[in-house]
């Protein structure tokens, strides 16, 4: 039995933030929610503005625009982590 696709996006991002922490976390702009955002421009959608992974546990994390706490990755849908695929791939 194969991966879910979440699974298999989370393991694909998790490649990237390899050298990130949460003292070191990935500074970025990914707009996320643009699969539940009907009628909504790209400057009201959510950004995420850092992510990082815990070093050896690969649990990752992300920050929205103008939020203080960092949220676990599998709070987002298969889109937004298909995007943030896309972001990272073309760094």
């Amino acid at each position: 039995m194969g991966l879910n696709k979440k699974e298999y996006f989370r393991r694909k991002i998790s490649s990237f933030l390899i050298d990130t922490s949460e003292q070191n976390p990935l500074k970025c702009t990914i707009i996320v929610g643009e699969d539940e955002a009907f009628g909504l421009s790209t400057l009201q959608m959510p950004t995420i503005c850092e992510i990082f992974q815990i070093p050896g546990e690969g649990i990752i994390y992300y920050k929205l625009e103008g939020t203080p706490d960092f949220e676990e990755i599998e709070t987002l849908t298969v889109f937004d982590l298909i995007e943030i695929y896309k972001y990272l791939k073309k760094l």
